[in-house]
């Protein structure tokens, strides 16, 4: 049986899956299996997948389109590794990702989820993503729902956790990542993030995060949602009006009326009275958060009361 499970979902990337696959099949680490699902393309990423010859890869061929949750969780399902390494069809692992993921996951049996920093590309412009090493971090920066907690496409996760806890990604059309890491906090998973670049994440025009406005318009929703769980979770003497009126003062881009600033306001003070860690987060740094926007409410109330 193989130690590693990869899991990678592909819809229409006859561009760059070759490059994907490769990049896996190019490992310096050879216990593993690669599960790629095959989400109904339409394109020739089913005539490149068939051209692969490889006894430790595997393909699952959805009929239509099912959507990127789904995808992940029918290859989670198909997983017979100790660990899940999560990949996506647009970017390249660099050849020891798996080698410095599994040597650390064998060695802190206490960390469930592990990822890695990552290279980006946006434009052709390359750039280091740089995210917190330490777990409390980690869930503490869940709430920005930003992309500064972890990189995705660079995680490893132990499979016997994820199955125990009955763990999937939810079926969300965005921020689906966000959804289980939330999930597996709740269940009392551990984070922890390499201080290696060992991935190269490619940002384009046909993401699922790519800015359109039907996709912002799902990614409020979402985020809207997901922040609400958060709050919940973190701040469980809020009122459920209360974590609303926090989640929707840290939404980016949205114009503030008064009533929301407000209520934005004050739920955030008395968020900030709550000092004890439920999950193993920091404190300091949620506060540090919530006072950020909480800043920001009364930055538009000014706004607002300026052009009144």
């Amino acid at each position: 049986m193989s130690k590693v499970s990869v899991v990678m979902p592909v819809y229409n990337r006859q561009s760059m899956v070759s490059e994907a696959i490769d990049s896996i099949l190019k490992q310096d680490y050879g216990n593993f299996e690669f599960i790629i699902v095959n989400d109904g393309s339409t394109d020739s990423t089913a005539a490149i997948l068939a051209n692969y010859n490889d006894p430790r890869l595997r393909v699952v061929e959805l009929p239509v389109n099912s959507g990127v949750s789904i995808s992940r969780n029918i290859g989670m399902n198909c997983a017979t590794g100790d660990y899940i390494a999560v990949m996506d069809s647009d970017d390249i692992a660099f050849p020891g990702r798996l080698t410095a993921q599994v040597s650390f996951m064998e060695a802190h049996p206490d960390v469930h989820i592990l990822g890695t920093d990552a290279v980006k590309i946006v434009a052709g412009e390359e750039g280091r993503m740089n995210h917190p090493q330490e777990d409390a971090v980690i869930k503490s920066r869940l709430l920005a729902m930003d992309g500064s907690s972890m990189i995705h496409p660079t995680t490893m996760m132990r499979t016997g956790f994820l199955r125990m806890n009955s763990i999937q990604y939810p079926l969300s059309r965005t921020d689906s990542d966000h959804g289980l890491w939330i999930e597996a906090m709740a269940a009392g998973a551990k984070f922890h993030l390499l201080k290696q670049h060992l991935l190269t994440y490619r940002r384009h025009d046909t993401n699922i995060t790519a800015e359109t406005n039907t996709n912002l318009r799902r990614l409020h929703s979402d985020k809207l949602q997901y922040r609400i769980k958060l709050l919940g979770l973190f701040f469980p003497d809020l009122t459920h009006a209360e974590m609303t009126a926090i989640a929707r003062l840290m939404e980016s881009g949205r114009s503030l009326q008064i009533t929301d600033a407000c209520a934005g306001i004050a739920a955030a003070n008395k968020a900030q009275k709550y000092t004890v860690s439920r999950y193993g987060e920091s404190r300091e740094v949620l506060s540090n958060l919530i006072r950020h926007f909480a800043s920001a409410g009364i930055q538009a109330l000014s706004a607002i009361g300026q052009r009144s």
